[in-house]
């Protein structure tokens, strides 16, 4: 089982590279991201120095941060198991205290993401919506009802009330918002014409607004096969003012100050980020066995 991926993604980004600069090191200056394939967790500074690997084992995805970074959540499956069971787990950046926090087989988790508390972690339980728990893994319950319909990629807003997810019908996948108790759940963000889908949500530490990858299915009327691109888009937490930031890329997610977005890009994947407004692209990774899903 692998977590929903990116497609699409082009050979480089739109903007001039610039060599990263350095930066004031501390916890909330780490990303961390998946490595390879097989996955592998992987944790570096934000300038792209000191990587070092955190998970190696059992082919990992999908790693998130709590707010302190004291801790990364991640899914783990169990290829021994068919169909194969996926749960979420905790560990330290340190490589310490790793363990598992759900038992949801048959179905599988996906994408965890943390509350802004740090109490609680939301995910996809493949096929019957989203879902939350407590740390300790206790309190597991439903928060949408995914009938007719598949809920993922959920991203908790930095007040704690409401949680952005990917909503996916008959339709391309849009981008809804849910509040925290499972209440009111409904679009954002409308998908052009043409839009294969919109993808991984991410808020903005002010709550403003919520960066998402956008595909677009660029193939002409009566032609075989499929041409596409993968594009980074920043919306208000309203779903209004829309505009793209980043073309051939995907991914994003915001540095808990607000100042960057690290983002996917590339036919061998890297990470990048870049500011706000769309300034000071950077270069974070090269590396031949490609890097993806970051977490800042």
């Amino acid at each position: 089982m692998t977590p929903r991926r990116l497609t699409g993604l082009a050979a480089a980004a739109i903007l001039t590279v610039a060599p990263g600069a350095s930066a004031t090191r501390g916890p909330s200056d780490e990303i961390v991201f998946v490595r390879g394939t097989p996955p592998t967790i992987w944790v570096m500074q934000a300038d792209g120095t000191h990587q070092r690997p955190v998970v190696t084992d059992l082919s990992p995805d999908s790693p998130a941060w709590s707010r302190d970074h004291r801790w990364i959540a991640f899914v783990r499956p169990d290829y021994k198991r068919y169909p194969v069971k996926v749960d979420v787990w905790l560990i330290r950046p340190d490589r310490t205290g790793e363990h598992q926090i759900t038992w949801t087989y048959p179905d599988q988790a996906e994408l965890p993401a943390w509350s802004p508390d740090g109490s609680r972690i939301v995910f996809d339980r493949i096929g019957v919506g989203l879902w939350v728990v407590k740390v300790d893994g206790s309190g597991m319950r439903a928060i949408t009802k995914s009938k007719g319909f598949d809920d993922y990629d959920p991203a908790w807003s930095p007040d704690g009330r409401r949680i952005a997810f990917v909503r996916q019908g008959r339709g391309p996948g849009a981008i809804w918002v849910v509040g925290a108790n499972g209440a009111g759940a409904h679009r954002l963000i409308k998908p052009p014409p043409r839009s294969d889908n919109d993808e991984h949500p991410s808020w903005s530490p002010d709550g403003r607004w919520i960066a998402f990858s956008r595909s677009l299915n660029l193939t002409p009327p009566g032609a075989h096969g499929f041409t596409g691109t993968t594009q980074i888009w920043i919306a208000g937490s309203a779903g209004r003012h829309a505009h793209l930031l980043v073309r051939n890329a995907g991914g994003p997610a915001w540095s808990p100050d607000g100042k960057w977005i690290v983002f996917v890009s590339g036919g061998t994947p890297s990470l990048y980020k870049v500011r706000p407004d769309g300034t000071g692209l950077r270069r974070l990774t090269r590396n031949p066995r490609g890097d993806e899903d970051p977490a800042w």
